[in-house]
């Protein structure tokens, strides 16, 4: 639901139908989607409580791997599809071996532009109305460059 209403929101700014491809109303502002919003703040928080091991937390978490059912909602399952979508290791593996904040930080980032520009592409293989659109090298956070070339205007009321 609140993927819906962004996109909606950013065909209308950008002027798109809305039959316009979700993968070209993000690719063309440089948008993150909120699904890779939220996944980012799952993995952070996970990471947060695995780099403090003598917490609570973390002793729920390591409670929750082994009692988890696998299609159970809790968060550790949330977790385990998360960092299984952007080809990460298990949460077993970053419990034992917590990473530093920089470096996870650095290797979410890494994955997720993979994971999206994957995403983009393979969209654009699927969709012949997307045989025209050039993805940018980095479709997250980086404006199109039919973008870049609109001269920037103040416009008074």
């Amino acid at each position: 639901m609140l993927e819906l209403a962004e996109r909606k929101i950013l065909r209308q700014i950008q002027g798109l139908p809305n039959n316009t491809a979700n993968m070209a109303v993000y690719t063309l502002v440089g948008a993150e989607p909120i699904a890779i919003t939220l996944d980012k703040n799952v993995l952070t928080f996970f990471m947060n409580i695995v780099r403090n091991p003598g917490t609570i937390e973390c002793e729920i978490l390591r409670r929750q791997i082994v009692f988890s059912d696998q299609r159970g909602k809790d968060f550790i399952n949330r977790v385990e599809k998360t960092l299984s979508k952007y080809n990460l290791k298990s949460s077993s593996y970053y419990i034992e071996n917590p990473l530093n904040k920089m470096e996870w930080k650095r290797l979410v980032g890494i994955k997720i532009k993979e994971y999206w520009k994957n995403e983009c592409h393979n969209e654009k293989m699927e969709k012949t109305s997307l045989k025209y659109i050039e993805i940018q090298n980095n479709p997250l956070n980086e404006a199109h460059n039919i973008w870049k070339s609109v001269k920037k205007t103040i416009v008074k009321m």
